[in-house]
């Protein structure tokens, strides 16, 4: 394998390689069986796999049929048979070749490293028997399964079988590890009959049916941590179980498309807990169970909308929560750690403030001059202030054109309001996020200023805001600063940074709050940060040690340099000069605080 398997199997003994010049095969830990998966070849190590029926692994050619197909048509697909327990390491890349688990009452599981498969016509990896089935994505590794349509046969005994699914199992599915795994599929994405826990990295599933769903009866799904991105494009859910749905924590966006489907359905209701964060749009309301730990923001159209971007906005006017949602929907559920019960939020759609009651649309036809038909006018309220875990801020409805007029949808770049920063530039997504999220606004209403120079003033406050603006004693004296005053706009944050080491002083016991902040300065003031947040830092100078002027830098220069250029907060220009003394722009910070803060 390209990667020594990752933590996965901490404890069992590796295989040494072979010595140099001899072909090397893949290095996996004791009791695992690899597989390495071409076009041409299915290898355990340099052996090519059986094709009798009789051995553990083995492959044979497949004709299979599906509803796509004129019938006598079907696609022959290469499928590797596994008929024992275990644990197989598969890598490699190809076309028609289907994974198929046999294994009667037995524990499989895949460690999938840089796994590249498809299966034309039906699901590329089918577990027709075994206890459970478990998925590991090996660290670092990028894995991609495609599936085809539904597949329908007739098994030994005269029974029609149907699978749908890019994965479609028979028993209990786990997909964990660090790893990242994509699933596209002509039909869903992972179909089970037993329970599906998820606690992977990142999960990435397109598919114009339902990305995930188990099929049993009291069958359920949990999450718990990790990045989801399910997107049902035609018709489906982005999650469906007739049981529960648990998400313990994690980013779970769930976009669905389709009349009568939501992001998430889950028959047994649903709860969330752990500081998760929750996107579920689609065109159906959603069952969420009123346990719930964290509060969450449901929000129902009176009208059917694309292209919406809501923000939830918190007492301080700072982005607590946003979205954007391109296909068609009806309904939207937000929750996340930082929307806490008896605090008061507003809520935005495109820029339009959105009320709390108002005016709701039976017909959902918005009549001429601005009024809307068959109306129940009710108190409105703007603001919206949950009460206890488990509750919802309650419908929040746009009603046409007589309760906040109709949404006017806007460019990203249009939404952001700054002559000088266009969608195209580099720093566009940085400078949305700096203004969004209340770290580095404006120089004015219309312009923020990329090719302003930075002063330390400016610096420390907008790094003090990434920071949260954590707690300044205000009781002690502004240390030794003589030309900061209490009510300077950076003056909290100049103490913090000072306090905590992060940017210091002059000897002559001045802050020079108004001087231009080097790339250098800026790389030590990243640096300290970090330390300051003890976070882990790679200071590791394979990159930095070929830039230009390398072997005169101090240490603390190289430690600073390195840590920025590893985390992708700086770098150097094209022909490998770092730019010590250059002035940072407002750009260029903002593109180092998006990527701290990201």
């Amino acid at each position: 394998m390209k990667k020594v398997l990752c933590g996965l199997l901490t404890g069992l003994m590796l295989l040494s390689l072979p010595a140099t010049g001899v072909f090397a095969a893949p290095v996996v830990a004791k009791n695992v069986t690899p597989l390495t998966i071409t076009s041409n070849s299915i290898k355990i190590y340099d052996d090519q796999v059986s094709n009798l029926a009789s051995e553990k692994v083995y492959v044979k050619n497949v004709e299979t049929e599906h509803s796509g197909l004129s019938s006598g048509n079907g696609v022959v697909n290469r499928v590797l048979t596994i008929t024992k327990g275990g644990t197989y390491q598969l890598e490699g890349a190809a076309a028609k070749t289907q994974i198929y688990v046999d294994a009667p009452s037995d524990d499989v599981t895949l460690i999938l490293d840089d796994l590249n498969l498809s299966c034309e016509s039906a699901p590329v990896l089918v577990v027709n028997r075994a206890s459970s089935l478990e998925i590991q994505l090996a660290k670092d590794s990028e894995n991609t399964l495609t599936g085809g349509y539904y597949e329908t046969y007739t098994d030994s005994v005269g029974k029609t079988i149907s699978r749908g699914g890019a994965i479609s199992a028979e028993c209990d599915v786990t997909i964990t590890g660090t790893g990242k795994l994509v699933l596209n599929g002509k039909n869903k994405g992972v179909e089970a009959k037993g329970d599906v826990s998820l606690s992977c990295n990142t999960l990435t599933i397109q598919t114009p049916g339902t990305c995930v769903e188990t099929v049993g009866n009291q069958t359920a799904v949990s999450i718990n941590g990790g990045n989801y991105s399910l997107t049902a494009t035609k018709d489906g859910c982005g999650i469906q179980t007739p049981g529960t749905l648990t998400i313990y924590g994690g980013l779970v966006e769930a976009v669905s498309k389709g009349e009568g489907n939501s992001g998430l359905a889950a028959q047994g209701g649903i709860t969330c807990k752990r500081g998760a964060s929750v996107y579920s749009v689609g065109m159906a309301e959603e069952n969420w169970n009123k346990m719930t730990d964290q509060t969450y923001l449901y929000l129902a159209f009176a009208e059917t909308r694309d292209g919406v971007q809501v923000q939830v906005k918190n007492e301080t006017d700072k982005v607590v929560a946003s979205f954007r949602c391109d296909i068609p929907i009806r309904y939207m559920v937000l929750t996340n750690i930082d929307m806490p019960w008896e605090k008061t939020y507003t809520v935005y759609a495109n820029g339009q403030q959105l009320q709390y009651g108002g005016l709701y649309s039976l017909s959902q036809t918005p009549a001429s001059a601005g009024n809307v038909t068959d109306v129940v006018e009710e108190e409105v309220s703007t603001t919206f202030a949950p009460k206890a875990h488990g509750s919802y801020f309650g419908n929040v409805m746009n009603a046409g054109r007589n309760a906040i007029g109709d949404y006017v949808i806007v460019t990203p770049e249009e939404a952001l309001g700054f002559t000088d920063v266009k969608e195209s530039d580099s720093y566009f997504e940085a400078v949305q996020y700096c203004k969004e999220n209340g770290i580095l606004m404006g120089v004015s209403d219309t312009a923020f200023g990329v090719d302003t120079t930075v002063s330390r003033g400016m610096a420390v406050t907008a790094l003090y805001r990434l920071a949260g603006e954590p707690e300044v004693d205000e009781t002690k004296p502004l240390l030794q600063f003589s030309d900061v005053s209490d009510d300077a706009y950076y003056s909290r944050a100049a103490k913090w940074a000072a306090e905590n080491k992060i940017v210091y002083g002059t000897t002559e016991g001045t802050f020079m709050p108004d001087a231009a902040v080097t790339r250098e300065q800026m790389a030590l003031i990243m640096y300290r940060y970090a330390t300051y947040r003890g976070a882990a830092v790679n200071t590791s100078d394979n990159v930095v040690k070929n830039y230009e002027g390398y072997l005169s830098w101090n240490g603390s220069q190289k430690q600073a340099i390195a840590y920025c250029v590893n985390y992708g907060l700086m770098e150097a220009d094209e022909s490998g000069d770092f730019r010590l003394s250059d002035p940072v722009t407002r750009a260029e910070l903002a593109e180092i605080l998006y990527a701290k803060g990201k």
